[in-house]
């Protein structure tokens, strides 16, 4: 989906159509941070949306992680390594934006943040199904109600637990 999309979403639900509040720009950041908020929370509670699996592929013991990369989910036949930046056979260590491993390849499962939108002909790398929880947050933090977005990316997560997508912890907005 490109990001025109869920501009036009956005102006349709705030009745800015003309943009007359706000311009794409404007727009394109609250959607930034809408998706940012989204992923981080389903990268905190394992939800397999906010994962994708790559080859990485080793020379002289080292690989460069995907752009897009937050954190490791799993790594094939490896295990973490808390030594050097030369991890025996079977381990592996991240150090920055650097995979080292004693193998040629490594099959990564790994979370990852879409890339930003910088222009409304930008693709979105976010599935379908969670088009509108992302338009609905960036409404919500564009009025200020932080706690409404929350809620909003909380629902789609029960949601997605209710039926054995992921995890979703009990929580209450004050303890």
């Amino acid at each position: 989906m490109d990001a025109s999309q869920l501009i036009l979403h956005l102006r349709n639900i705030t009745g800015d159509h003309q943009a007359i509040r706000f311009s794409d720009y404007q727009l394109m950041g609250f959607l930034n941070d809408a998706i940012s908020m989204v992923y981080d929370s389903f990268i905190g509670n394992a939800n397999p949306l906010a994962k994708k699996l790559t080859t990485l592929r080793i020379s002289n013991g080292k690989a460069s992680l995907p752009d897009d990369f937050h954190s490791v989910s799993l790594v094939d036949d490896m295990i973490p390594w808390a030594e050097s930046t030369s991890p025996d056979s079977g381990y592996y260590k991240i150090i920055g934006s650097d995979f080292y491993c004693g193998e040629a390849e490594a099959v990564m499962e790994y979370f990852y943040l879409p890339a930003l939108i910088t222009a409304s002909d930008d693709s979105v790398d976010i599935p379908r199904s969670l088009f509108n929880t992302v338009v609905n947050v960036a409404k919500l933090i564009m009025i200020g109600d932080r706690m409404g977005a929350d809620n909003v990316i909380y629902k789609a997560m029960a949601s997605m637990a209710s039926r054995g997508v992921t995890f979703i912890p009990d929580r209450k907005a004050f303890a």
